[in-house]
């Protein structure tokens, strides 16, 4: 049991380790009952010491913890599942709903069993193919059993790898968020070792108002020991009708990745969303930048396809040129395209490989041998 000591007590330690001005000052507070202090000799309890096993191990590695340490400590390195998914990391993709997150994430979900891509040429391919849990907390049986079919059938058959957990084929399944909702799952997570765990979604998943912090803060130690067990995680959200994540962005604090699928008006396509990351933590320049592209995702005759967001800038500006069938100034071009005239210069180098441009005033003008696909100089 700690020690308990009196407040007169605590004031002549004070004195005695000379603090005696701090102390005066209290004594006569006490004698005064100012700011509510009361009359009699208060006790306060003092905190147990760390136990000494905690500290002498600081004392049986002195080297421990320095930069040196550090340098030369062995860490297994976070392999590759898919475009910047990682092993031990921990995800969220969020979108407005009927946006295609779900269609998305059951494609990574798929690609990653069956060891494939999920586009058509362009980023986000498997380099080999690993054990997925997919954890689905809303979908009717018959949609789910429908989107799976639509999945496994664009990136090829996932050979036992896929485990599809539906809450729809159990009486009550408890919230994640809690002691019960983990032992329910645990128990089929130590059985299969997925590498990759999807959880689709946040809101019917876990108890608790998505506006409140509480429920996630509640679910932080479980999230941490899936990680210390080398899985990754990918949370699937809902976003405001304006695009920006649905609740309080402090849940986004542990997590090393964040995808945000933003709606595109009129553009004919079954599905379309452009893909931009709000967090990427494991990006490295020069390393592994290209696995964090962003873009514009569509999905057209069962096959999904990728457009980089650069490309997808330079082809609204070659339709202005080409509806135009002209040159055009700096000013011109940003009224057209709907940007301010130092927006347009500021783009000009970005797009200075694809489109003609002069010297000041800058002049933008068709390509002499045209292509409806990318602008050339």
């Amino acid at each position: 049991m700690a020690d308990i000591l009196s407040a007169g007590k605590i004031i002549e330690l004070m004195q005695e380790a000379g603090y005696g001005e701090i102390a005066e000052d209290i004594l006569d507070r006490r004698k005064v009952g100012e700011r509510g202090w009361r009359q009699v000799e208060d006790p306060i309890e003092i905190p147990p010491a760390p136990d000494d096993s905690v500290s002498a191990g600081w004392e049986e590695e002195p080297g421990k913890h320095t930069a040196e340490w550090w340098l030369n400590r062995v860490i297994p390195p976070r392999v590759k599942l898919i475009g910047p998914l990682v092993t031990a990391s921990r995800s969220m993709l969020f979108a407005p709903t009927g946006l295609g997150k779900t269609h998305f994430a059951m494609a990574i979900a798929c690609a990653v069993a069956s060891g494939n891509g999920i586009f058509h040429g362009g980023p986000w391919l498997a380099p080999e193919a690993r054990r997925v849990l997919y954890v689905d907390g809303e979908m009717p049986l018959a949609l789910l059993q429908q989107r799976l079919q639509e999945a496994v059938g664009r990136a090829g058959a996932p050979d036992g790898r896929l485990m599809v957990l539906s809450t729809a084929d159990f009486q009550e399944v408890p919230a994640l968020n809690t002691a019960e909702g983990q032992a329910w799952i645990n128990g089929r997570i130590a059985a299969f070792m997925p590498d990759l765990i999807i959880f689709d979604n946040v809101q019917a998943l876990i108890a608790g108002d998505m506006k409140d912090t509480e429920g996630w803060r509640m679910l932080q130690p479980w999230m941490r020991s899936l990680t210390d067990a080398g899985m990754a995680q990918l949370w699937v959200h809902h976003a405001n009708a304006d695009g920006t994540m649905y609740g309080d962005k402090t849940r986004t604090w542990q997590l090393d990745t964040v995808i945000a699928l933003k709606r595109v008006s009129d553009v004919p396509s079954e599905l379309c969303f452009d893909l931009a990351y709000e967090k990427a933590r494991e990006r490295h320049p020069g390393k592994n930048g290209s696995e964090y592209r962003e873009g514009r995702v569509t999905l057209q005759g069962n096959i999904w396809r990728f457009q980089e967001a650069r490309e997808v800038e330079v082809a609204g500006i070659y339709e202005v040129l080409k509806a135009a069938g002209r040159q055009m100034k700096t000013s011109e071009l940003a009224a057209m395209m709907g940007m301010s005239r130092r927006a347009v210069e500021q783009k000009a180098k970005k797009w200075s490989r694809y489109i003609v441009a002069g010297t000041s005033p800058i002049e933008w003008a068709l390509p002499v041998a045209q292509d409806d696909s990318r602008l050339r100089h």
